[in-house]
């Protein structure tokens, strides 16, 4: 029986992997799984996959061509930008305290390109083609075919599986044409990251307009109340201003001049003279007060 961790104690050395062909295309990311078993008594050290080669038992984390692009995921083999050069066979090996023990064979790697074939391979004009998306190996049904015209993606004509029917095309124009297989799942992935990301930015827009547009509008009110302050504080200047001229004014009025003038006029008295024994002649004086404010 094989264990949650993939190995198995029955006995037995043993590699067993979940398919022996792989094909997948370049620059897609495959995985390679397997499980394996060992003899009970023996403790596993180390566990890594190596290319299938003659005592080539290299642990592909070491390889070159191999570096930044490969990682282990328990038992699993994952190879990332996949290269035509990385075609061939690989084994999943154990070493235990005792033993050691590599799956053979292995799993065969098939990485492909995609190819375009025309049925008829000419043309003559003004018949129907069918257009072929073709690979080396067998890819799996969760890929789709997407075809293109100058780079840009065909949206007329009819498609089915990795076919484009074509109603009329010249020669010159088929070889226009290209096509590019895609994994279902990755692009459905890729579209939701995507859809997620731009409701993230779009909220995160949102959100930073708003706040400037609060700041801006906490700036104005802030500058409207400090002017209403200045403009409070002006009036209270000119109002309280007057009273200390006015209390100027009051004491300059305070500070009044006085000064008379007299006139003296000589008449003839016309009283007898047994009453007013004095000269016949009296100067009367009258009094004239000016007063002066300043």
């Amino acid at each position: 029986s094989v264990s949650l961790s993939g190995v198995s104690q029955n006995g037995c050395w043993g590699v067993t992997y979940t398919s022996r062909r792989v094909c997948a295309l370049v620059g897609s990311t495959v995985d390679i799984s397997c499980t394996y078993s060992h003899p009970s008594g023996h403790t596993v050290n180390t566990t890594f996959w190596h290319y299938g080669q003659p005592r080539d038992f290299e642990d592909l984390r070491e390889e070159h061509q191999f570096a930044g692009r490969v990682e282990y995921v328990g038992n699993k083999l994952r190879i990332k930008d996949l290269k035509s050069s990385d075609s061939g066979e690989y084994r999943f090996r154990f070493i235990t305290n005792l033993d050691q023990y590599s799956g053979s064979p292995g799993v065969i790697l098939t990485v492909t390109d995609t190819q375009v074939t025309s049925s008829p391979a000419t043309v003559s004009g003004g018949e129907e083609v069918i257009l072929s998306c073709l690979t080396k190996c067998t890819l799996n049904n969760k890929y789709t075919y997407i075809w293109y015209k100058n780079g840009r993606q065909v949206t007329d004509g009819l498609t089915k599986d990795n076919k484009l029917y074509l109603d009329s095309v010249s020669n010159e124009e088929l070889q226009q044409y290209s096509c590019a297989a895609e994994d279902q799942k990755e692009s459905t992935a890729l579209r939701n990251a995507a859809v997620i990301l731009c409701v993230f930015f779009t909220l995160a827009l949102i959100g930073i307009l708003w706040y400037r547009r609060r700041m801006c509008t906490l700036s104005k009110t802030h500058r409207i109340e400090k002017g209403e302050e200045e403009v409070q504080y002006d009036s209270v200047h000119n109002n309280t201003a007057p009273s200390d001229f006015t209390q100027k004014s009051d004491a300059d009025n305070q500070d009044i001049q006085y000064s008379s003038i007299s006139f003296k006029t000589k008449h003839t008295s016309s009283v007898p003279t047994d009453e007013y024994p004095t000269d016949a002649t009296e100067t009367e004086a009258v009094h004239y007060a000016t007063v002066r404010f300043k």
